[in-house]
């Protein structure tokens, strides 16, 4: 095997794990926070008004009649606890390109962990793109097509219900990590249940993102949730209740016509690009050396890019850019596992430069976080003094957000 490819000599699995975790550590950090007010009003929709988008979970929490269920102290140990899965995923996967000993999939590994989609995961709790991404990291490491699909029935299903969004930002990879698990043997087969489970997915996710409610009924259930959980709550999260795709796609529209729109979409999409194009380019190269159709080919590059779409839908540009950056990790990481025969030997030692080039643009590019806040650097003192503030008693645990 190519020297330029993998450590022959010198070869510190140890410390090189210590470094990359080290520095998913350090990304997290840039960006965490408890989950904001916005993403706590979303947890508590229920159906108190009939079917509705969004009001699964608070739906089985109401059932409970439990103050504690519904608290925000409730929130944010689920919240933790999906998140911890899908970091404790992500590094399984990274663990298992830095064994390889492959210094193309090292690379990607450090650059994905130092990128701003860390950051953003981290300061999204609480939103239920996470879910959407733990089902997806699961679906991606179970072995068989048959296993899989008897999985993301039922669990698409409830996703759905929690986030009709989950849809357009994850299945593309999810539907790409089925196509290349369809074996020759029983193609026929497995192929039609695909086209079913999309077609079920697509159907689904129509009929679901139509389930609004009057707007005096969403104000309603806000004034109602708002007396009987004790927090200030966002009424203004409530209006996803009442409106459909079509009302957010003319909303949107009259958006995307302002000049600070754009300035602020060309600054969010430059610092999100490196990585991207770099985990494209290598997705793309890797299926053309396997003589892979073309139509896969594109398949897979629409697969990377699926959370653009949302920007025709939804407001939080920062938000798409850097779930962009996540799945078009999880396509190449889906790509080269159903490739694993290829070695990569034939790529430039040139790319490792831009690897270290990468990694240094990540460690100091930042990017609008919600509610104003802004990425934190390193000593990471706010986090500190917050820290002390709860051992002195001058702050809670957790302290809840204004907005």
């Amino acid at each position: 095997m190519d020297n330029s490819i993998t450590f022959r000599m010198n070869y510190r699995p140890v410390l090189l794990n210590f470094v990359v975790f080290t520095i998913l550590c350090l990304s997290i950090l840039r960006g965490i926070r408890f989950p904001n007010i916005w993403s706590y009003s979303h947890f508590l929709f229920n159906y108190e008004f009939g079917l509705v988008k969004r009001g699964l979970i608070g739906e089985i929490i109401k059932h409970f009649n439990s103050p504690w269920l519904a608290s925000y102290d409730f929130f944010v140990i689920v919240s933790a606890l999906i998140f911890i899965a899908n970091i404790m995923l992500l590094s399984l996967l990274i663990r298992d390109w830095l064994n390889s000993k492959n210094l193309v999939l090292i690379g990607c590994s450090v650059i994905f962990v130092s990128s701003l989609a860390v950051v953003f995961l981290s300061h999204s709790i609480g939103y239920f793109d996470h879910i959407g991404l733990l089902i997806t990291l699961v679906a991606i490491r179970i072995n068989g097509f048959g296993k899989k699909i008897l999985f993301l029935l039922p669990s698409l299903t409830f996703a759905l219900l929690v986030h009709e969004a989950i849809a357009i930002i994850f299945f593309p990879v999810i539907f790409m990590s089925l196509l290349f698990d369809i074996q020759a043997e029983n193609k026929r087969h497995q192929f039609t249940w695909l086209i079913l489970l999309s077609m079920l997915v697509v159907i689904f996710t129509s009929f679901v993102s139509n389930l609004t409610i009057k707007k005096s009924e969403a104000l309603e259930m806000y004034s109602n949730l708002q007396t009987q959980t004790g927090y200030t709550l966002r009424k203004d999260a409530f209006n996803v209740l009442h409106r459909r795709g079509k009302d957010n796609l003319i909303i949107m529209n009259k958006i995307w016509f302002q000049a600070k729109r754009l300035h602020q979409f060309s600054e969010s999409l430059l610092v999100i690009l490196p990585v991207l194009l770099t985990f494209m380019y290598l997705t793309v190269y890797t299926l053309k050396k396997s003589n892979t159709k073309i139509y896969l080919v594109i398949l897979a590059v629409l697969a990377s890019l699926s959370p653009q779409l949302l920007h025709v839908f939804g407001w939080d540009m920062h938000r798409w850019n850097t779930l962009t950056i996540t799945t078009s990790f999880l396509m190449w990481y889906v790509v080269y596992c159903s490739r694993n025969h290829l070695l990569l030997t034939e790529l430039s030692n040139g790319i490792y430069p831009i690897f270290i080039l990468i990694t240094f643009l990540n460690g100091i590019s930042t990017i609008e976080l919600f509610d104003d806040y802004s990425v934190k650097l390193f000593p990471f003192t706010e986090h500190q003094a917050y820290i002390v503030n709860v051992i002195t008693g001058k702050e809670s645990l957790p302290y809840l957000p204004k907005r």
